[in-house]
């Protein structure tokens, strides 16, 4: 099934504003991107899998995106890539130069989303002359992919039930959490910021190593 990929995250962004007046300033720099993404609107197909072959692959341990065909094409991803190359370079969060080589690649087609979707323990592969950092990448990943994913997935997050994912990366697309939440009945609810897709996860275990030792654990972060 195919549909829009717009997002419209705006009025949650206002109410998160409304209780945190304080970071309104500093997190101004979103609300464009916020824009962007309710206004941007592409053809996405779904997914589509049934529960079984959703949680076939989550028993194997494998989130649904690392056995699908690349979801996007460069043109699909392109108008959203620039906005986000631009910000970066606004704010001096990443090199010039690096900016620079990864623009070129991108033009000439050595890069394309391939290569900021998830991969094992980060969010995009790179070459390492490319030189970007990897928070860099993960915020043009998140930027450029967040609206499109969040569409190809949207049929299948009422597959996922308690107990079929214990990973520390997000079922759906792979990425690393983002955040964390404490819901009403105690449990860590885990968000990935790259796909919008959520789970539960043990409180007293680090989604990033898997250590669950109470004495290692001397401060909890997610």
């Amino acid at each position: 099934m195919t549909v829009m990929s717009s997002l419209d995250l705006r009025e949650d962004w206002r109410a998160l504003l409304g209780r945190r007046p304080a970071l309104a300033e500093t997190l101004a720099v979103y609300e464009g991107i916020l824009d962007r993404w309710a206004d941007s609107s592409a053809p996405v197909v779904q997914v589509g899998w049934t529960a079984e072959q959703c949680r076939e692959r989550w028993a194997r341990r494998v989130p649904l995106l690392a056995e699908m065909p690349v979801p996007f094409s460069p043109e699909e991803v392109e108008a959203l890539l620039g906005l986000a190359l631009g910000l970066l370079a606004s704010v001096g969060a990443a090199e010039e130069a690096a900016l620079q080589r990864f623009a070129e690649a991108w033009d000439r087609g050595g890069i394309g989303p391939a290569a900021l979707l998830p991969a094992q323990g980060r969010v995009g592969s790179l070459e390492p002359e490319i030189g970007l950092e990897r928070n860099a990448v993960a915020f043009l990943a998140c930027v450029s992919l967040r609206p499109g994913l969040d569409g190809l997935f949207s049929d299948c997050r009422v597959q996922l039930v308690d107990g079929v994912w214990d990973l520390g990366v997000c079922p759906f697309c792979g990425g690393p959490p983002g955040f964390a939440d404490i819901i009403e009945d105690g449990r860590r609810r885990l968000a990935c910021h790259l796909c919008g897709g959520g789970w539960v996860y043990p409180r007293l275990r680090c989604p990033f190593c898997g250590n669950d030792r109470e004495t290692d654990l001397a401060r909890l972060h997610l």
